[in-house]
């Protein structure tokens, strides 16, 4: 039996031994393909067949981890948050909005990535840190205490913001700087 969801291009073939989900998804360059994947049992969204999700985390029914993520511990993936590629994403951690983590980025701790976020590269963020609204963290990036990173800021490179440091606003902030 196939039914076609067209409104969410996807594609459901039940049967007797399992259940395979074909789902059209946008990458974070733009270009679309498709993905095998489940519905993930804590929340309902979409698991491809090649993340590890734990029941443990819960993926909202708009949400998407794909690729080779990893995810563990009572992680929240909220709203149209997508996990790609190989990152990581543990403990307590929170990705909601529209916020994307993607390449080998690592979230963990109590750190909160909302809004229109992109994490990417091998950025990491941790602790209680927060990054929201349209600001991007990559390179070899390392957000940690209590930073907030918000705006549109970019931040790059080897840059480490940590302690209670406020990162906001528009522009970039790149290389081998310590902010704290």
């Amino acid at each position: 039996m196939v039914i076609s969801l067209l409104k969410h291009k996807q594609f459901w073939q039940d049967s007797e031994t399992s259940r395979t989900i074909s789902k059209e998804v946008e990458l974070p360059d733009g270009t679309k393909k498709v993905v095998e994947g489940d519905i993930h049992p804590n929340g309902g969204g979409f698991v491809a067949k090649t993340a590890h999700v734990p029941t443990s985390v819960y993926v909202a029914p708009n949400a998407m981890v794909l690729d080779k993520a990893k995810l563990g511990g009572k992680v929240r993936v909220e709203d149209n948050a997508v996990i790609s590629g190989s990152a990581s994403v543990s403990e307590e951690a929170v990705v909601s909005g529209n916020a994307r983590v993607f390449e080998n980025a690592e979230i963990y701790g109590n750190a909160h990535i909302s809004g229109n976020a992109k994490i990417f590269g091998f950025a990491c963020v941790f602790g209680n840190a927060q990054v929201s609204d349209s600001a991007s963290v990559s390179g070899n990036a390392v957000i940690f205490g209590n930073a907030r990173i918000s705006g549109s800021v970019e931040v790059s490179g080897s840059v480490q913001v940590f302690r209670n440091a406020v990162v906001s606003g528009g522009g970039k902030v790149s290389g081998f700087l310590v902010i704290h």
